[in-house]
């Protein structure tokens, strides 16, 4: 049985035939059947539970509405417009079994409601919060093998105040890479738009599309361009005050800048605003 829960995300709110989603400003229509399932979600109800009810409602195999479901909460999750909460536990099991089979482990989405204000301050401070609980494990992780290699070299808290800064670093660098998308999307269109969503300790802002080009060419290079300008302004400290250390540091920042070398989103957004802007220019 599916020990998941599925939930449904704060910004979206539950109709009778359709879902609202107030930070996207949009609305999706759904069936009788996905009526009952999102219905059912309660936050105690995992997916074993749900298909058990729809199955004796409908009449079903109980193997086969599970596993349908188990289809749609995927899709569903990759379009964040539903959570799943898994246990520590059942991840770890399923994990395993991943590797045993030589497959890539499923890493679920979580969609994330940021507080409703423009303060970049404010957004800021809560993105540094989503980063560092994504980057928890990894950087437990790799703090257990800086505490063996400090004891090692008698060295212990010289890595440990090393490893802590690089670490606040790396939180800063991404918060304010994402917070940069965020915040100038809410000054554009108000408080309440946009969410931030992680997978693994991968995070990301997801925002509704802005109508002004020139808004969207800015939301995208506002993001890149905020940890860069901050790699400048340690470079500047570096070069009159700093030591070596520093590098670590400016790089961490600086980093940012093969958003600009190599294909991605922010570059995609840019690259589609501008065709768009030719076409209508043409």
């Amino acid at each position: 049985m599916n020990r998941s829960i599925p939930m449904l995300p704060d910004g979206l709110v539950f109709h009778q035939h359709y879902l609202e989603d107030t930070n996207m400003h949009r609305e999706y229509p759904i069936n009788a059947t996905a009526a009952i399932y999102f219905s059912l979600m309660d936050g105690k109800r995992n997916l074993g539970d749900i298909s058990k009810i729809i199955a004796q409602k409908y009449q079903q195999d109980d193997t086969s509405v599970t596993r349908d479901l188990e289809i749609l909460s995927v899709q569903l999750e990759k379009h964040h417009v539903l959570n799943l909460r898994t246990s520590w536990k059942d991840w770890f099991f399923v994990f395993l079994i991943s590797i045993r089979h030589f497959l890539l482990p499923h890493i679920s989405i979580w969609r994330h409601e940021p507080p409703q204000t423009t303060s970049y301050t404010k957004i800021l401070s809560w993105i540094c919060c989503i980063v560092a609980k994504a980057f928890l494990p990894i950087m437990a992780i790799l703090y257990i093998l800086f505490a063996f290699l400090g004891a090692a070299l008698n060295m212990f808290w010289i890595f440990t105040g090393i490893y802590v800064a690089v670490y606040l670093s790396i939180i800063l660098s991404i918060a304010t890479h994402e917070a940069g998308h965020l915040a100038y999307v809410r000054w554009q269109k108000g408080s309440n738009c946009g969410f931030v969503a992680t997978r693994g300790p991968l995070v990301y802002v997801v925002c509704p599309k802005l109508k002004d080009k020139k808004s969207t060419i800015i939301a995208s290079l506002i993001g890149p361009i905020s940890p860069i300008i901050i790699a400048l302004l340690l470079a500047v400290y570096h070069f009159v005050y700093g030591s070596w250390i520093d590098w670590f540091f400016i790089l961490i920042f600086g980093i940012h800048i093969l958003q600009f070398i190599f294909p991605n989103q922010d570059i995609r957004n840019v690259i589609g605003a501008l065709r768009e802007q030719k076409s209508l220019v043409s």
